[in-house]
């Protein structure tokens, strides 16, 4: 019982926020890179995906990882002003580059998580960590 516990409290800490509602506070404005998955609870290929984004968060502890539900007003908003309908969901946006403003797009149609990752950790390799061990935005020159 006491492993349940623990397991389900790792889990717990390690999960996405959702930033569908706090977009540009959390994700934009902030000097964190952040990870941010765009899906739909209607998608089957979201639902599909749920369980490989779940693995990518547990292996990018360094990074800050939200969701965004475009089945929200909000979130549709936001898919519409990054162009995320027109990529497709389920979509991640990688938010590394504060001169960036709409995020370098990653597909994960026909991706594995450890393609994932490692498109991921490539982006990120040249940005420096705060002293809490998350990765900072590359900031405007």
């Amino acid at each position: 019982m006491l492993l349940y516990v623990v397991v389900v409290t790792l889990f717990a800490l390690c999960s996405a926020i959702d930033v569908t509602h706090s977009f540009r506070e959390s994700v934009i404005n902030d000097d964190r890179v952040w990870l941010v998955e765009f899906y739909s609870g209607m998608c089957g290929s979201c639902q599909e995906f749920a369980p490989t984004w779940d693995m990518i968060e547990q292996s990018l502890p360094n990074m800050s990882c939200g969701k965004v539900n475009i089945d929200t007003p909000e979130g549709m908003k936001i898919a519409q002003e990054l162009n995320v309908l027109e990529e497709g969901i389920p979509i991640i946006k990688l938010f590394y580059d504060a001169k960036v403003k709409k995020g370098k797009s990653i597909t994960v149609e026909g991706q594995t998580h450890s393609s994932i990752v490692s498109k991921v950790r490539k982006s990120v390799s040249h940005n420096s960590k705060r002293d809490d061990g998350k990765f900072v935005k590359i900031l405007d020159a």
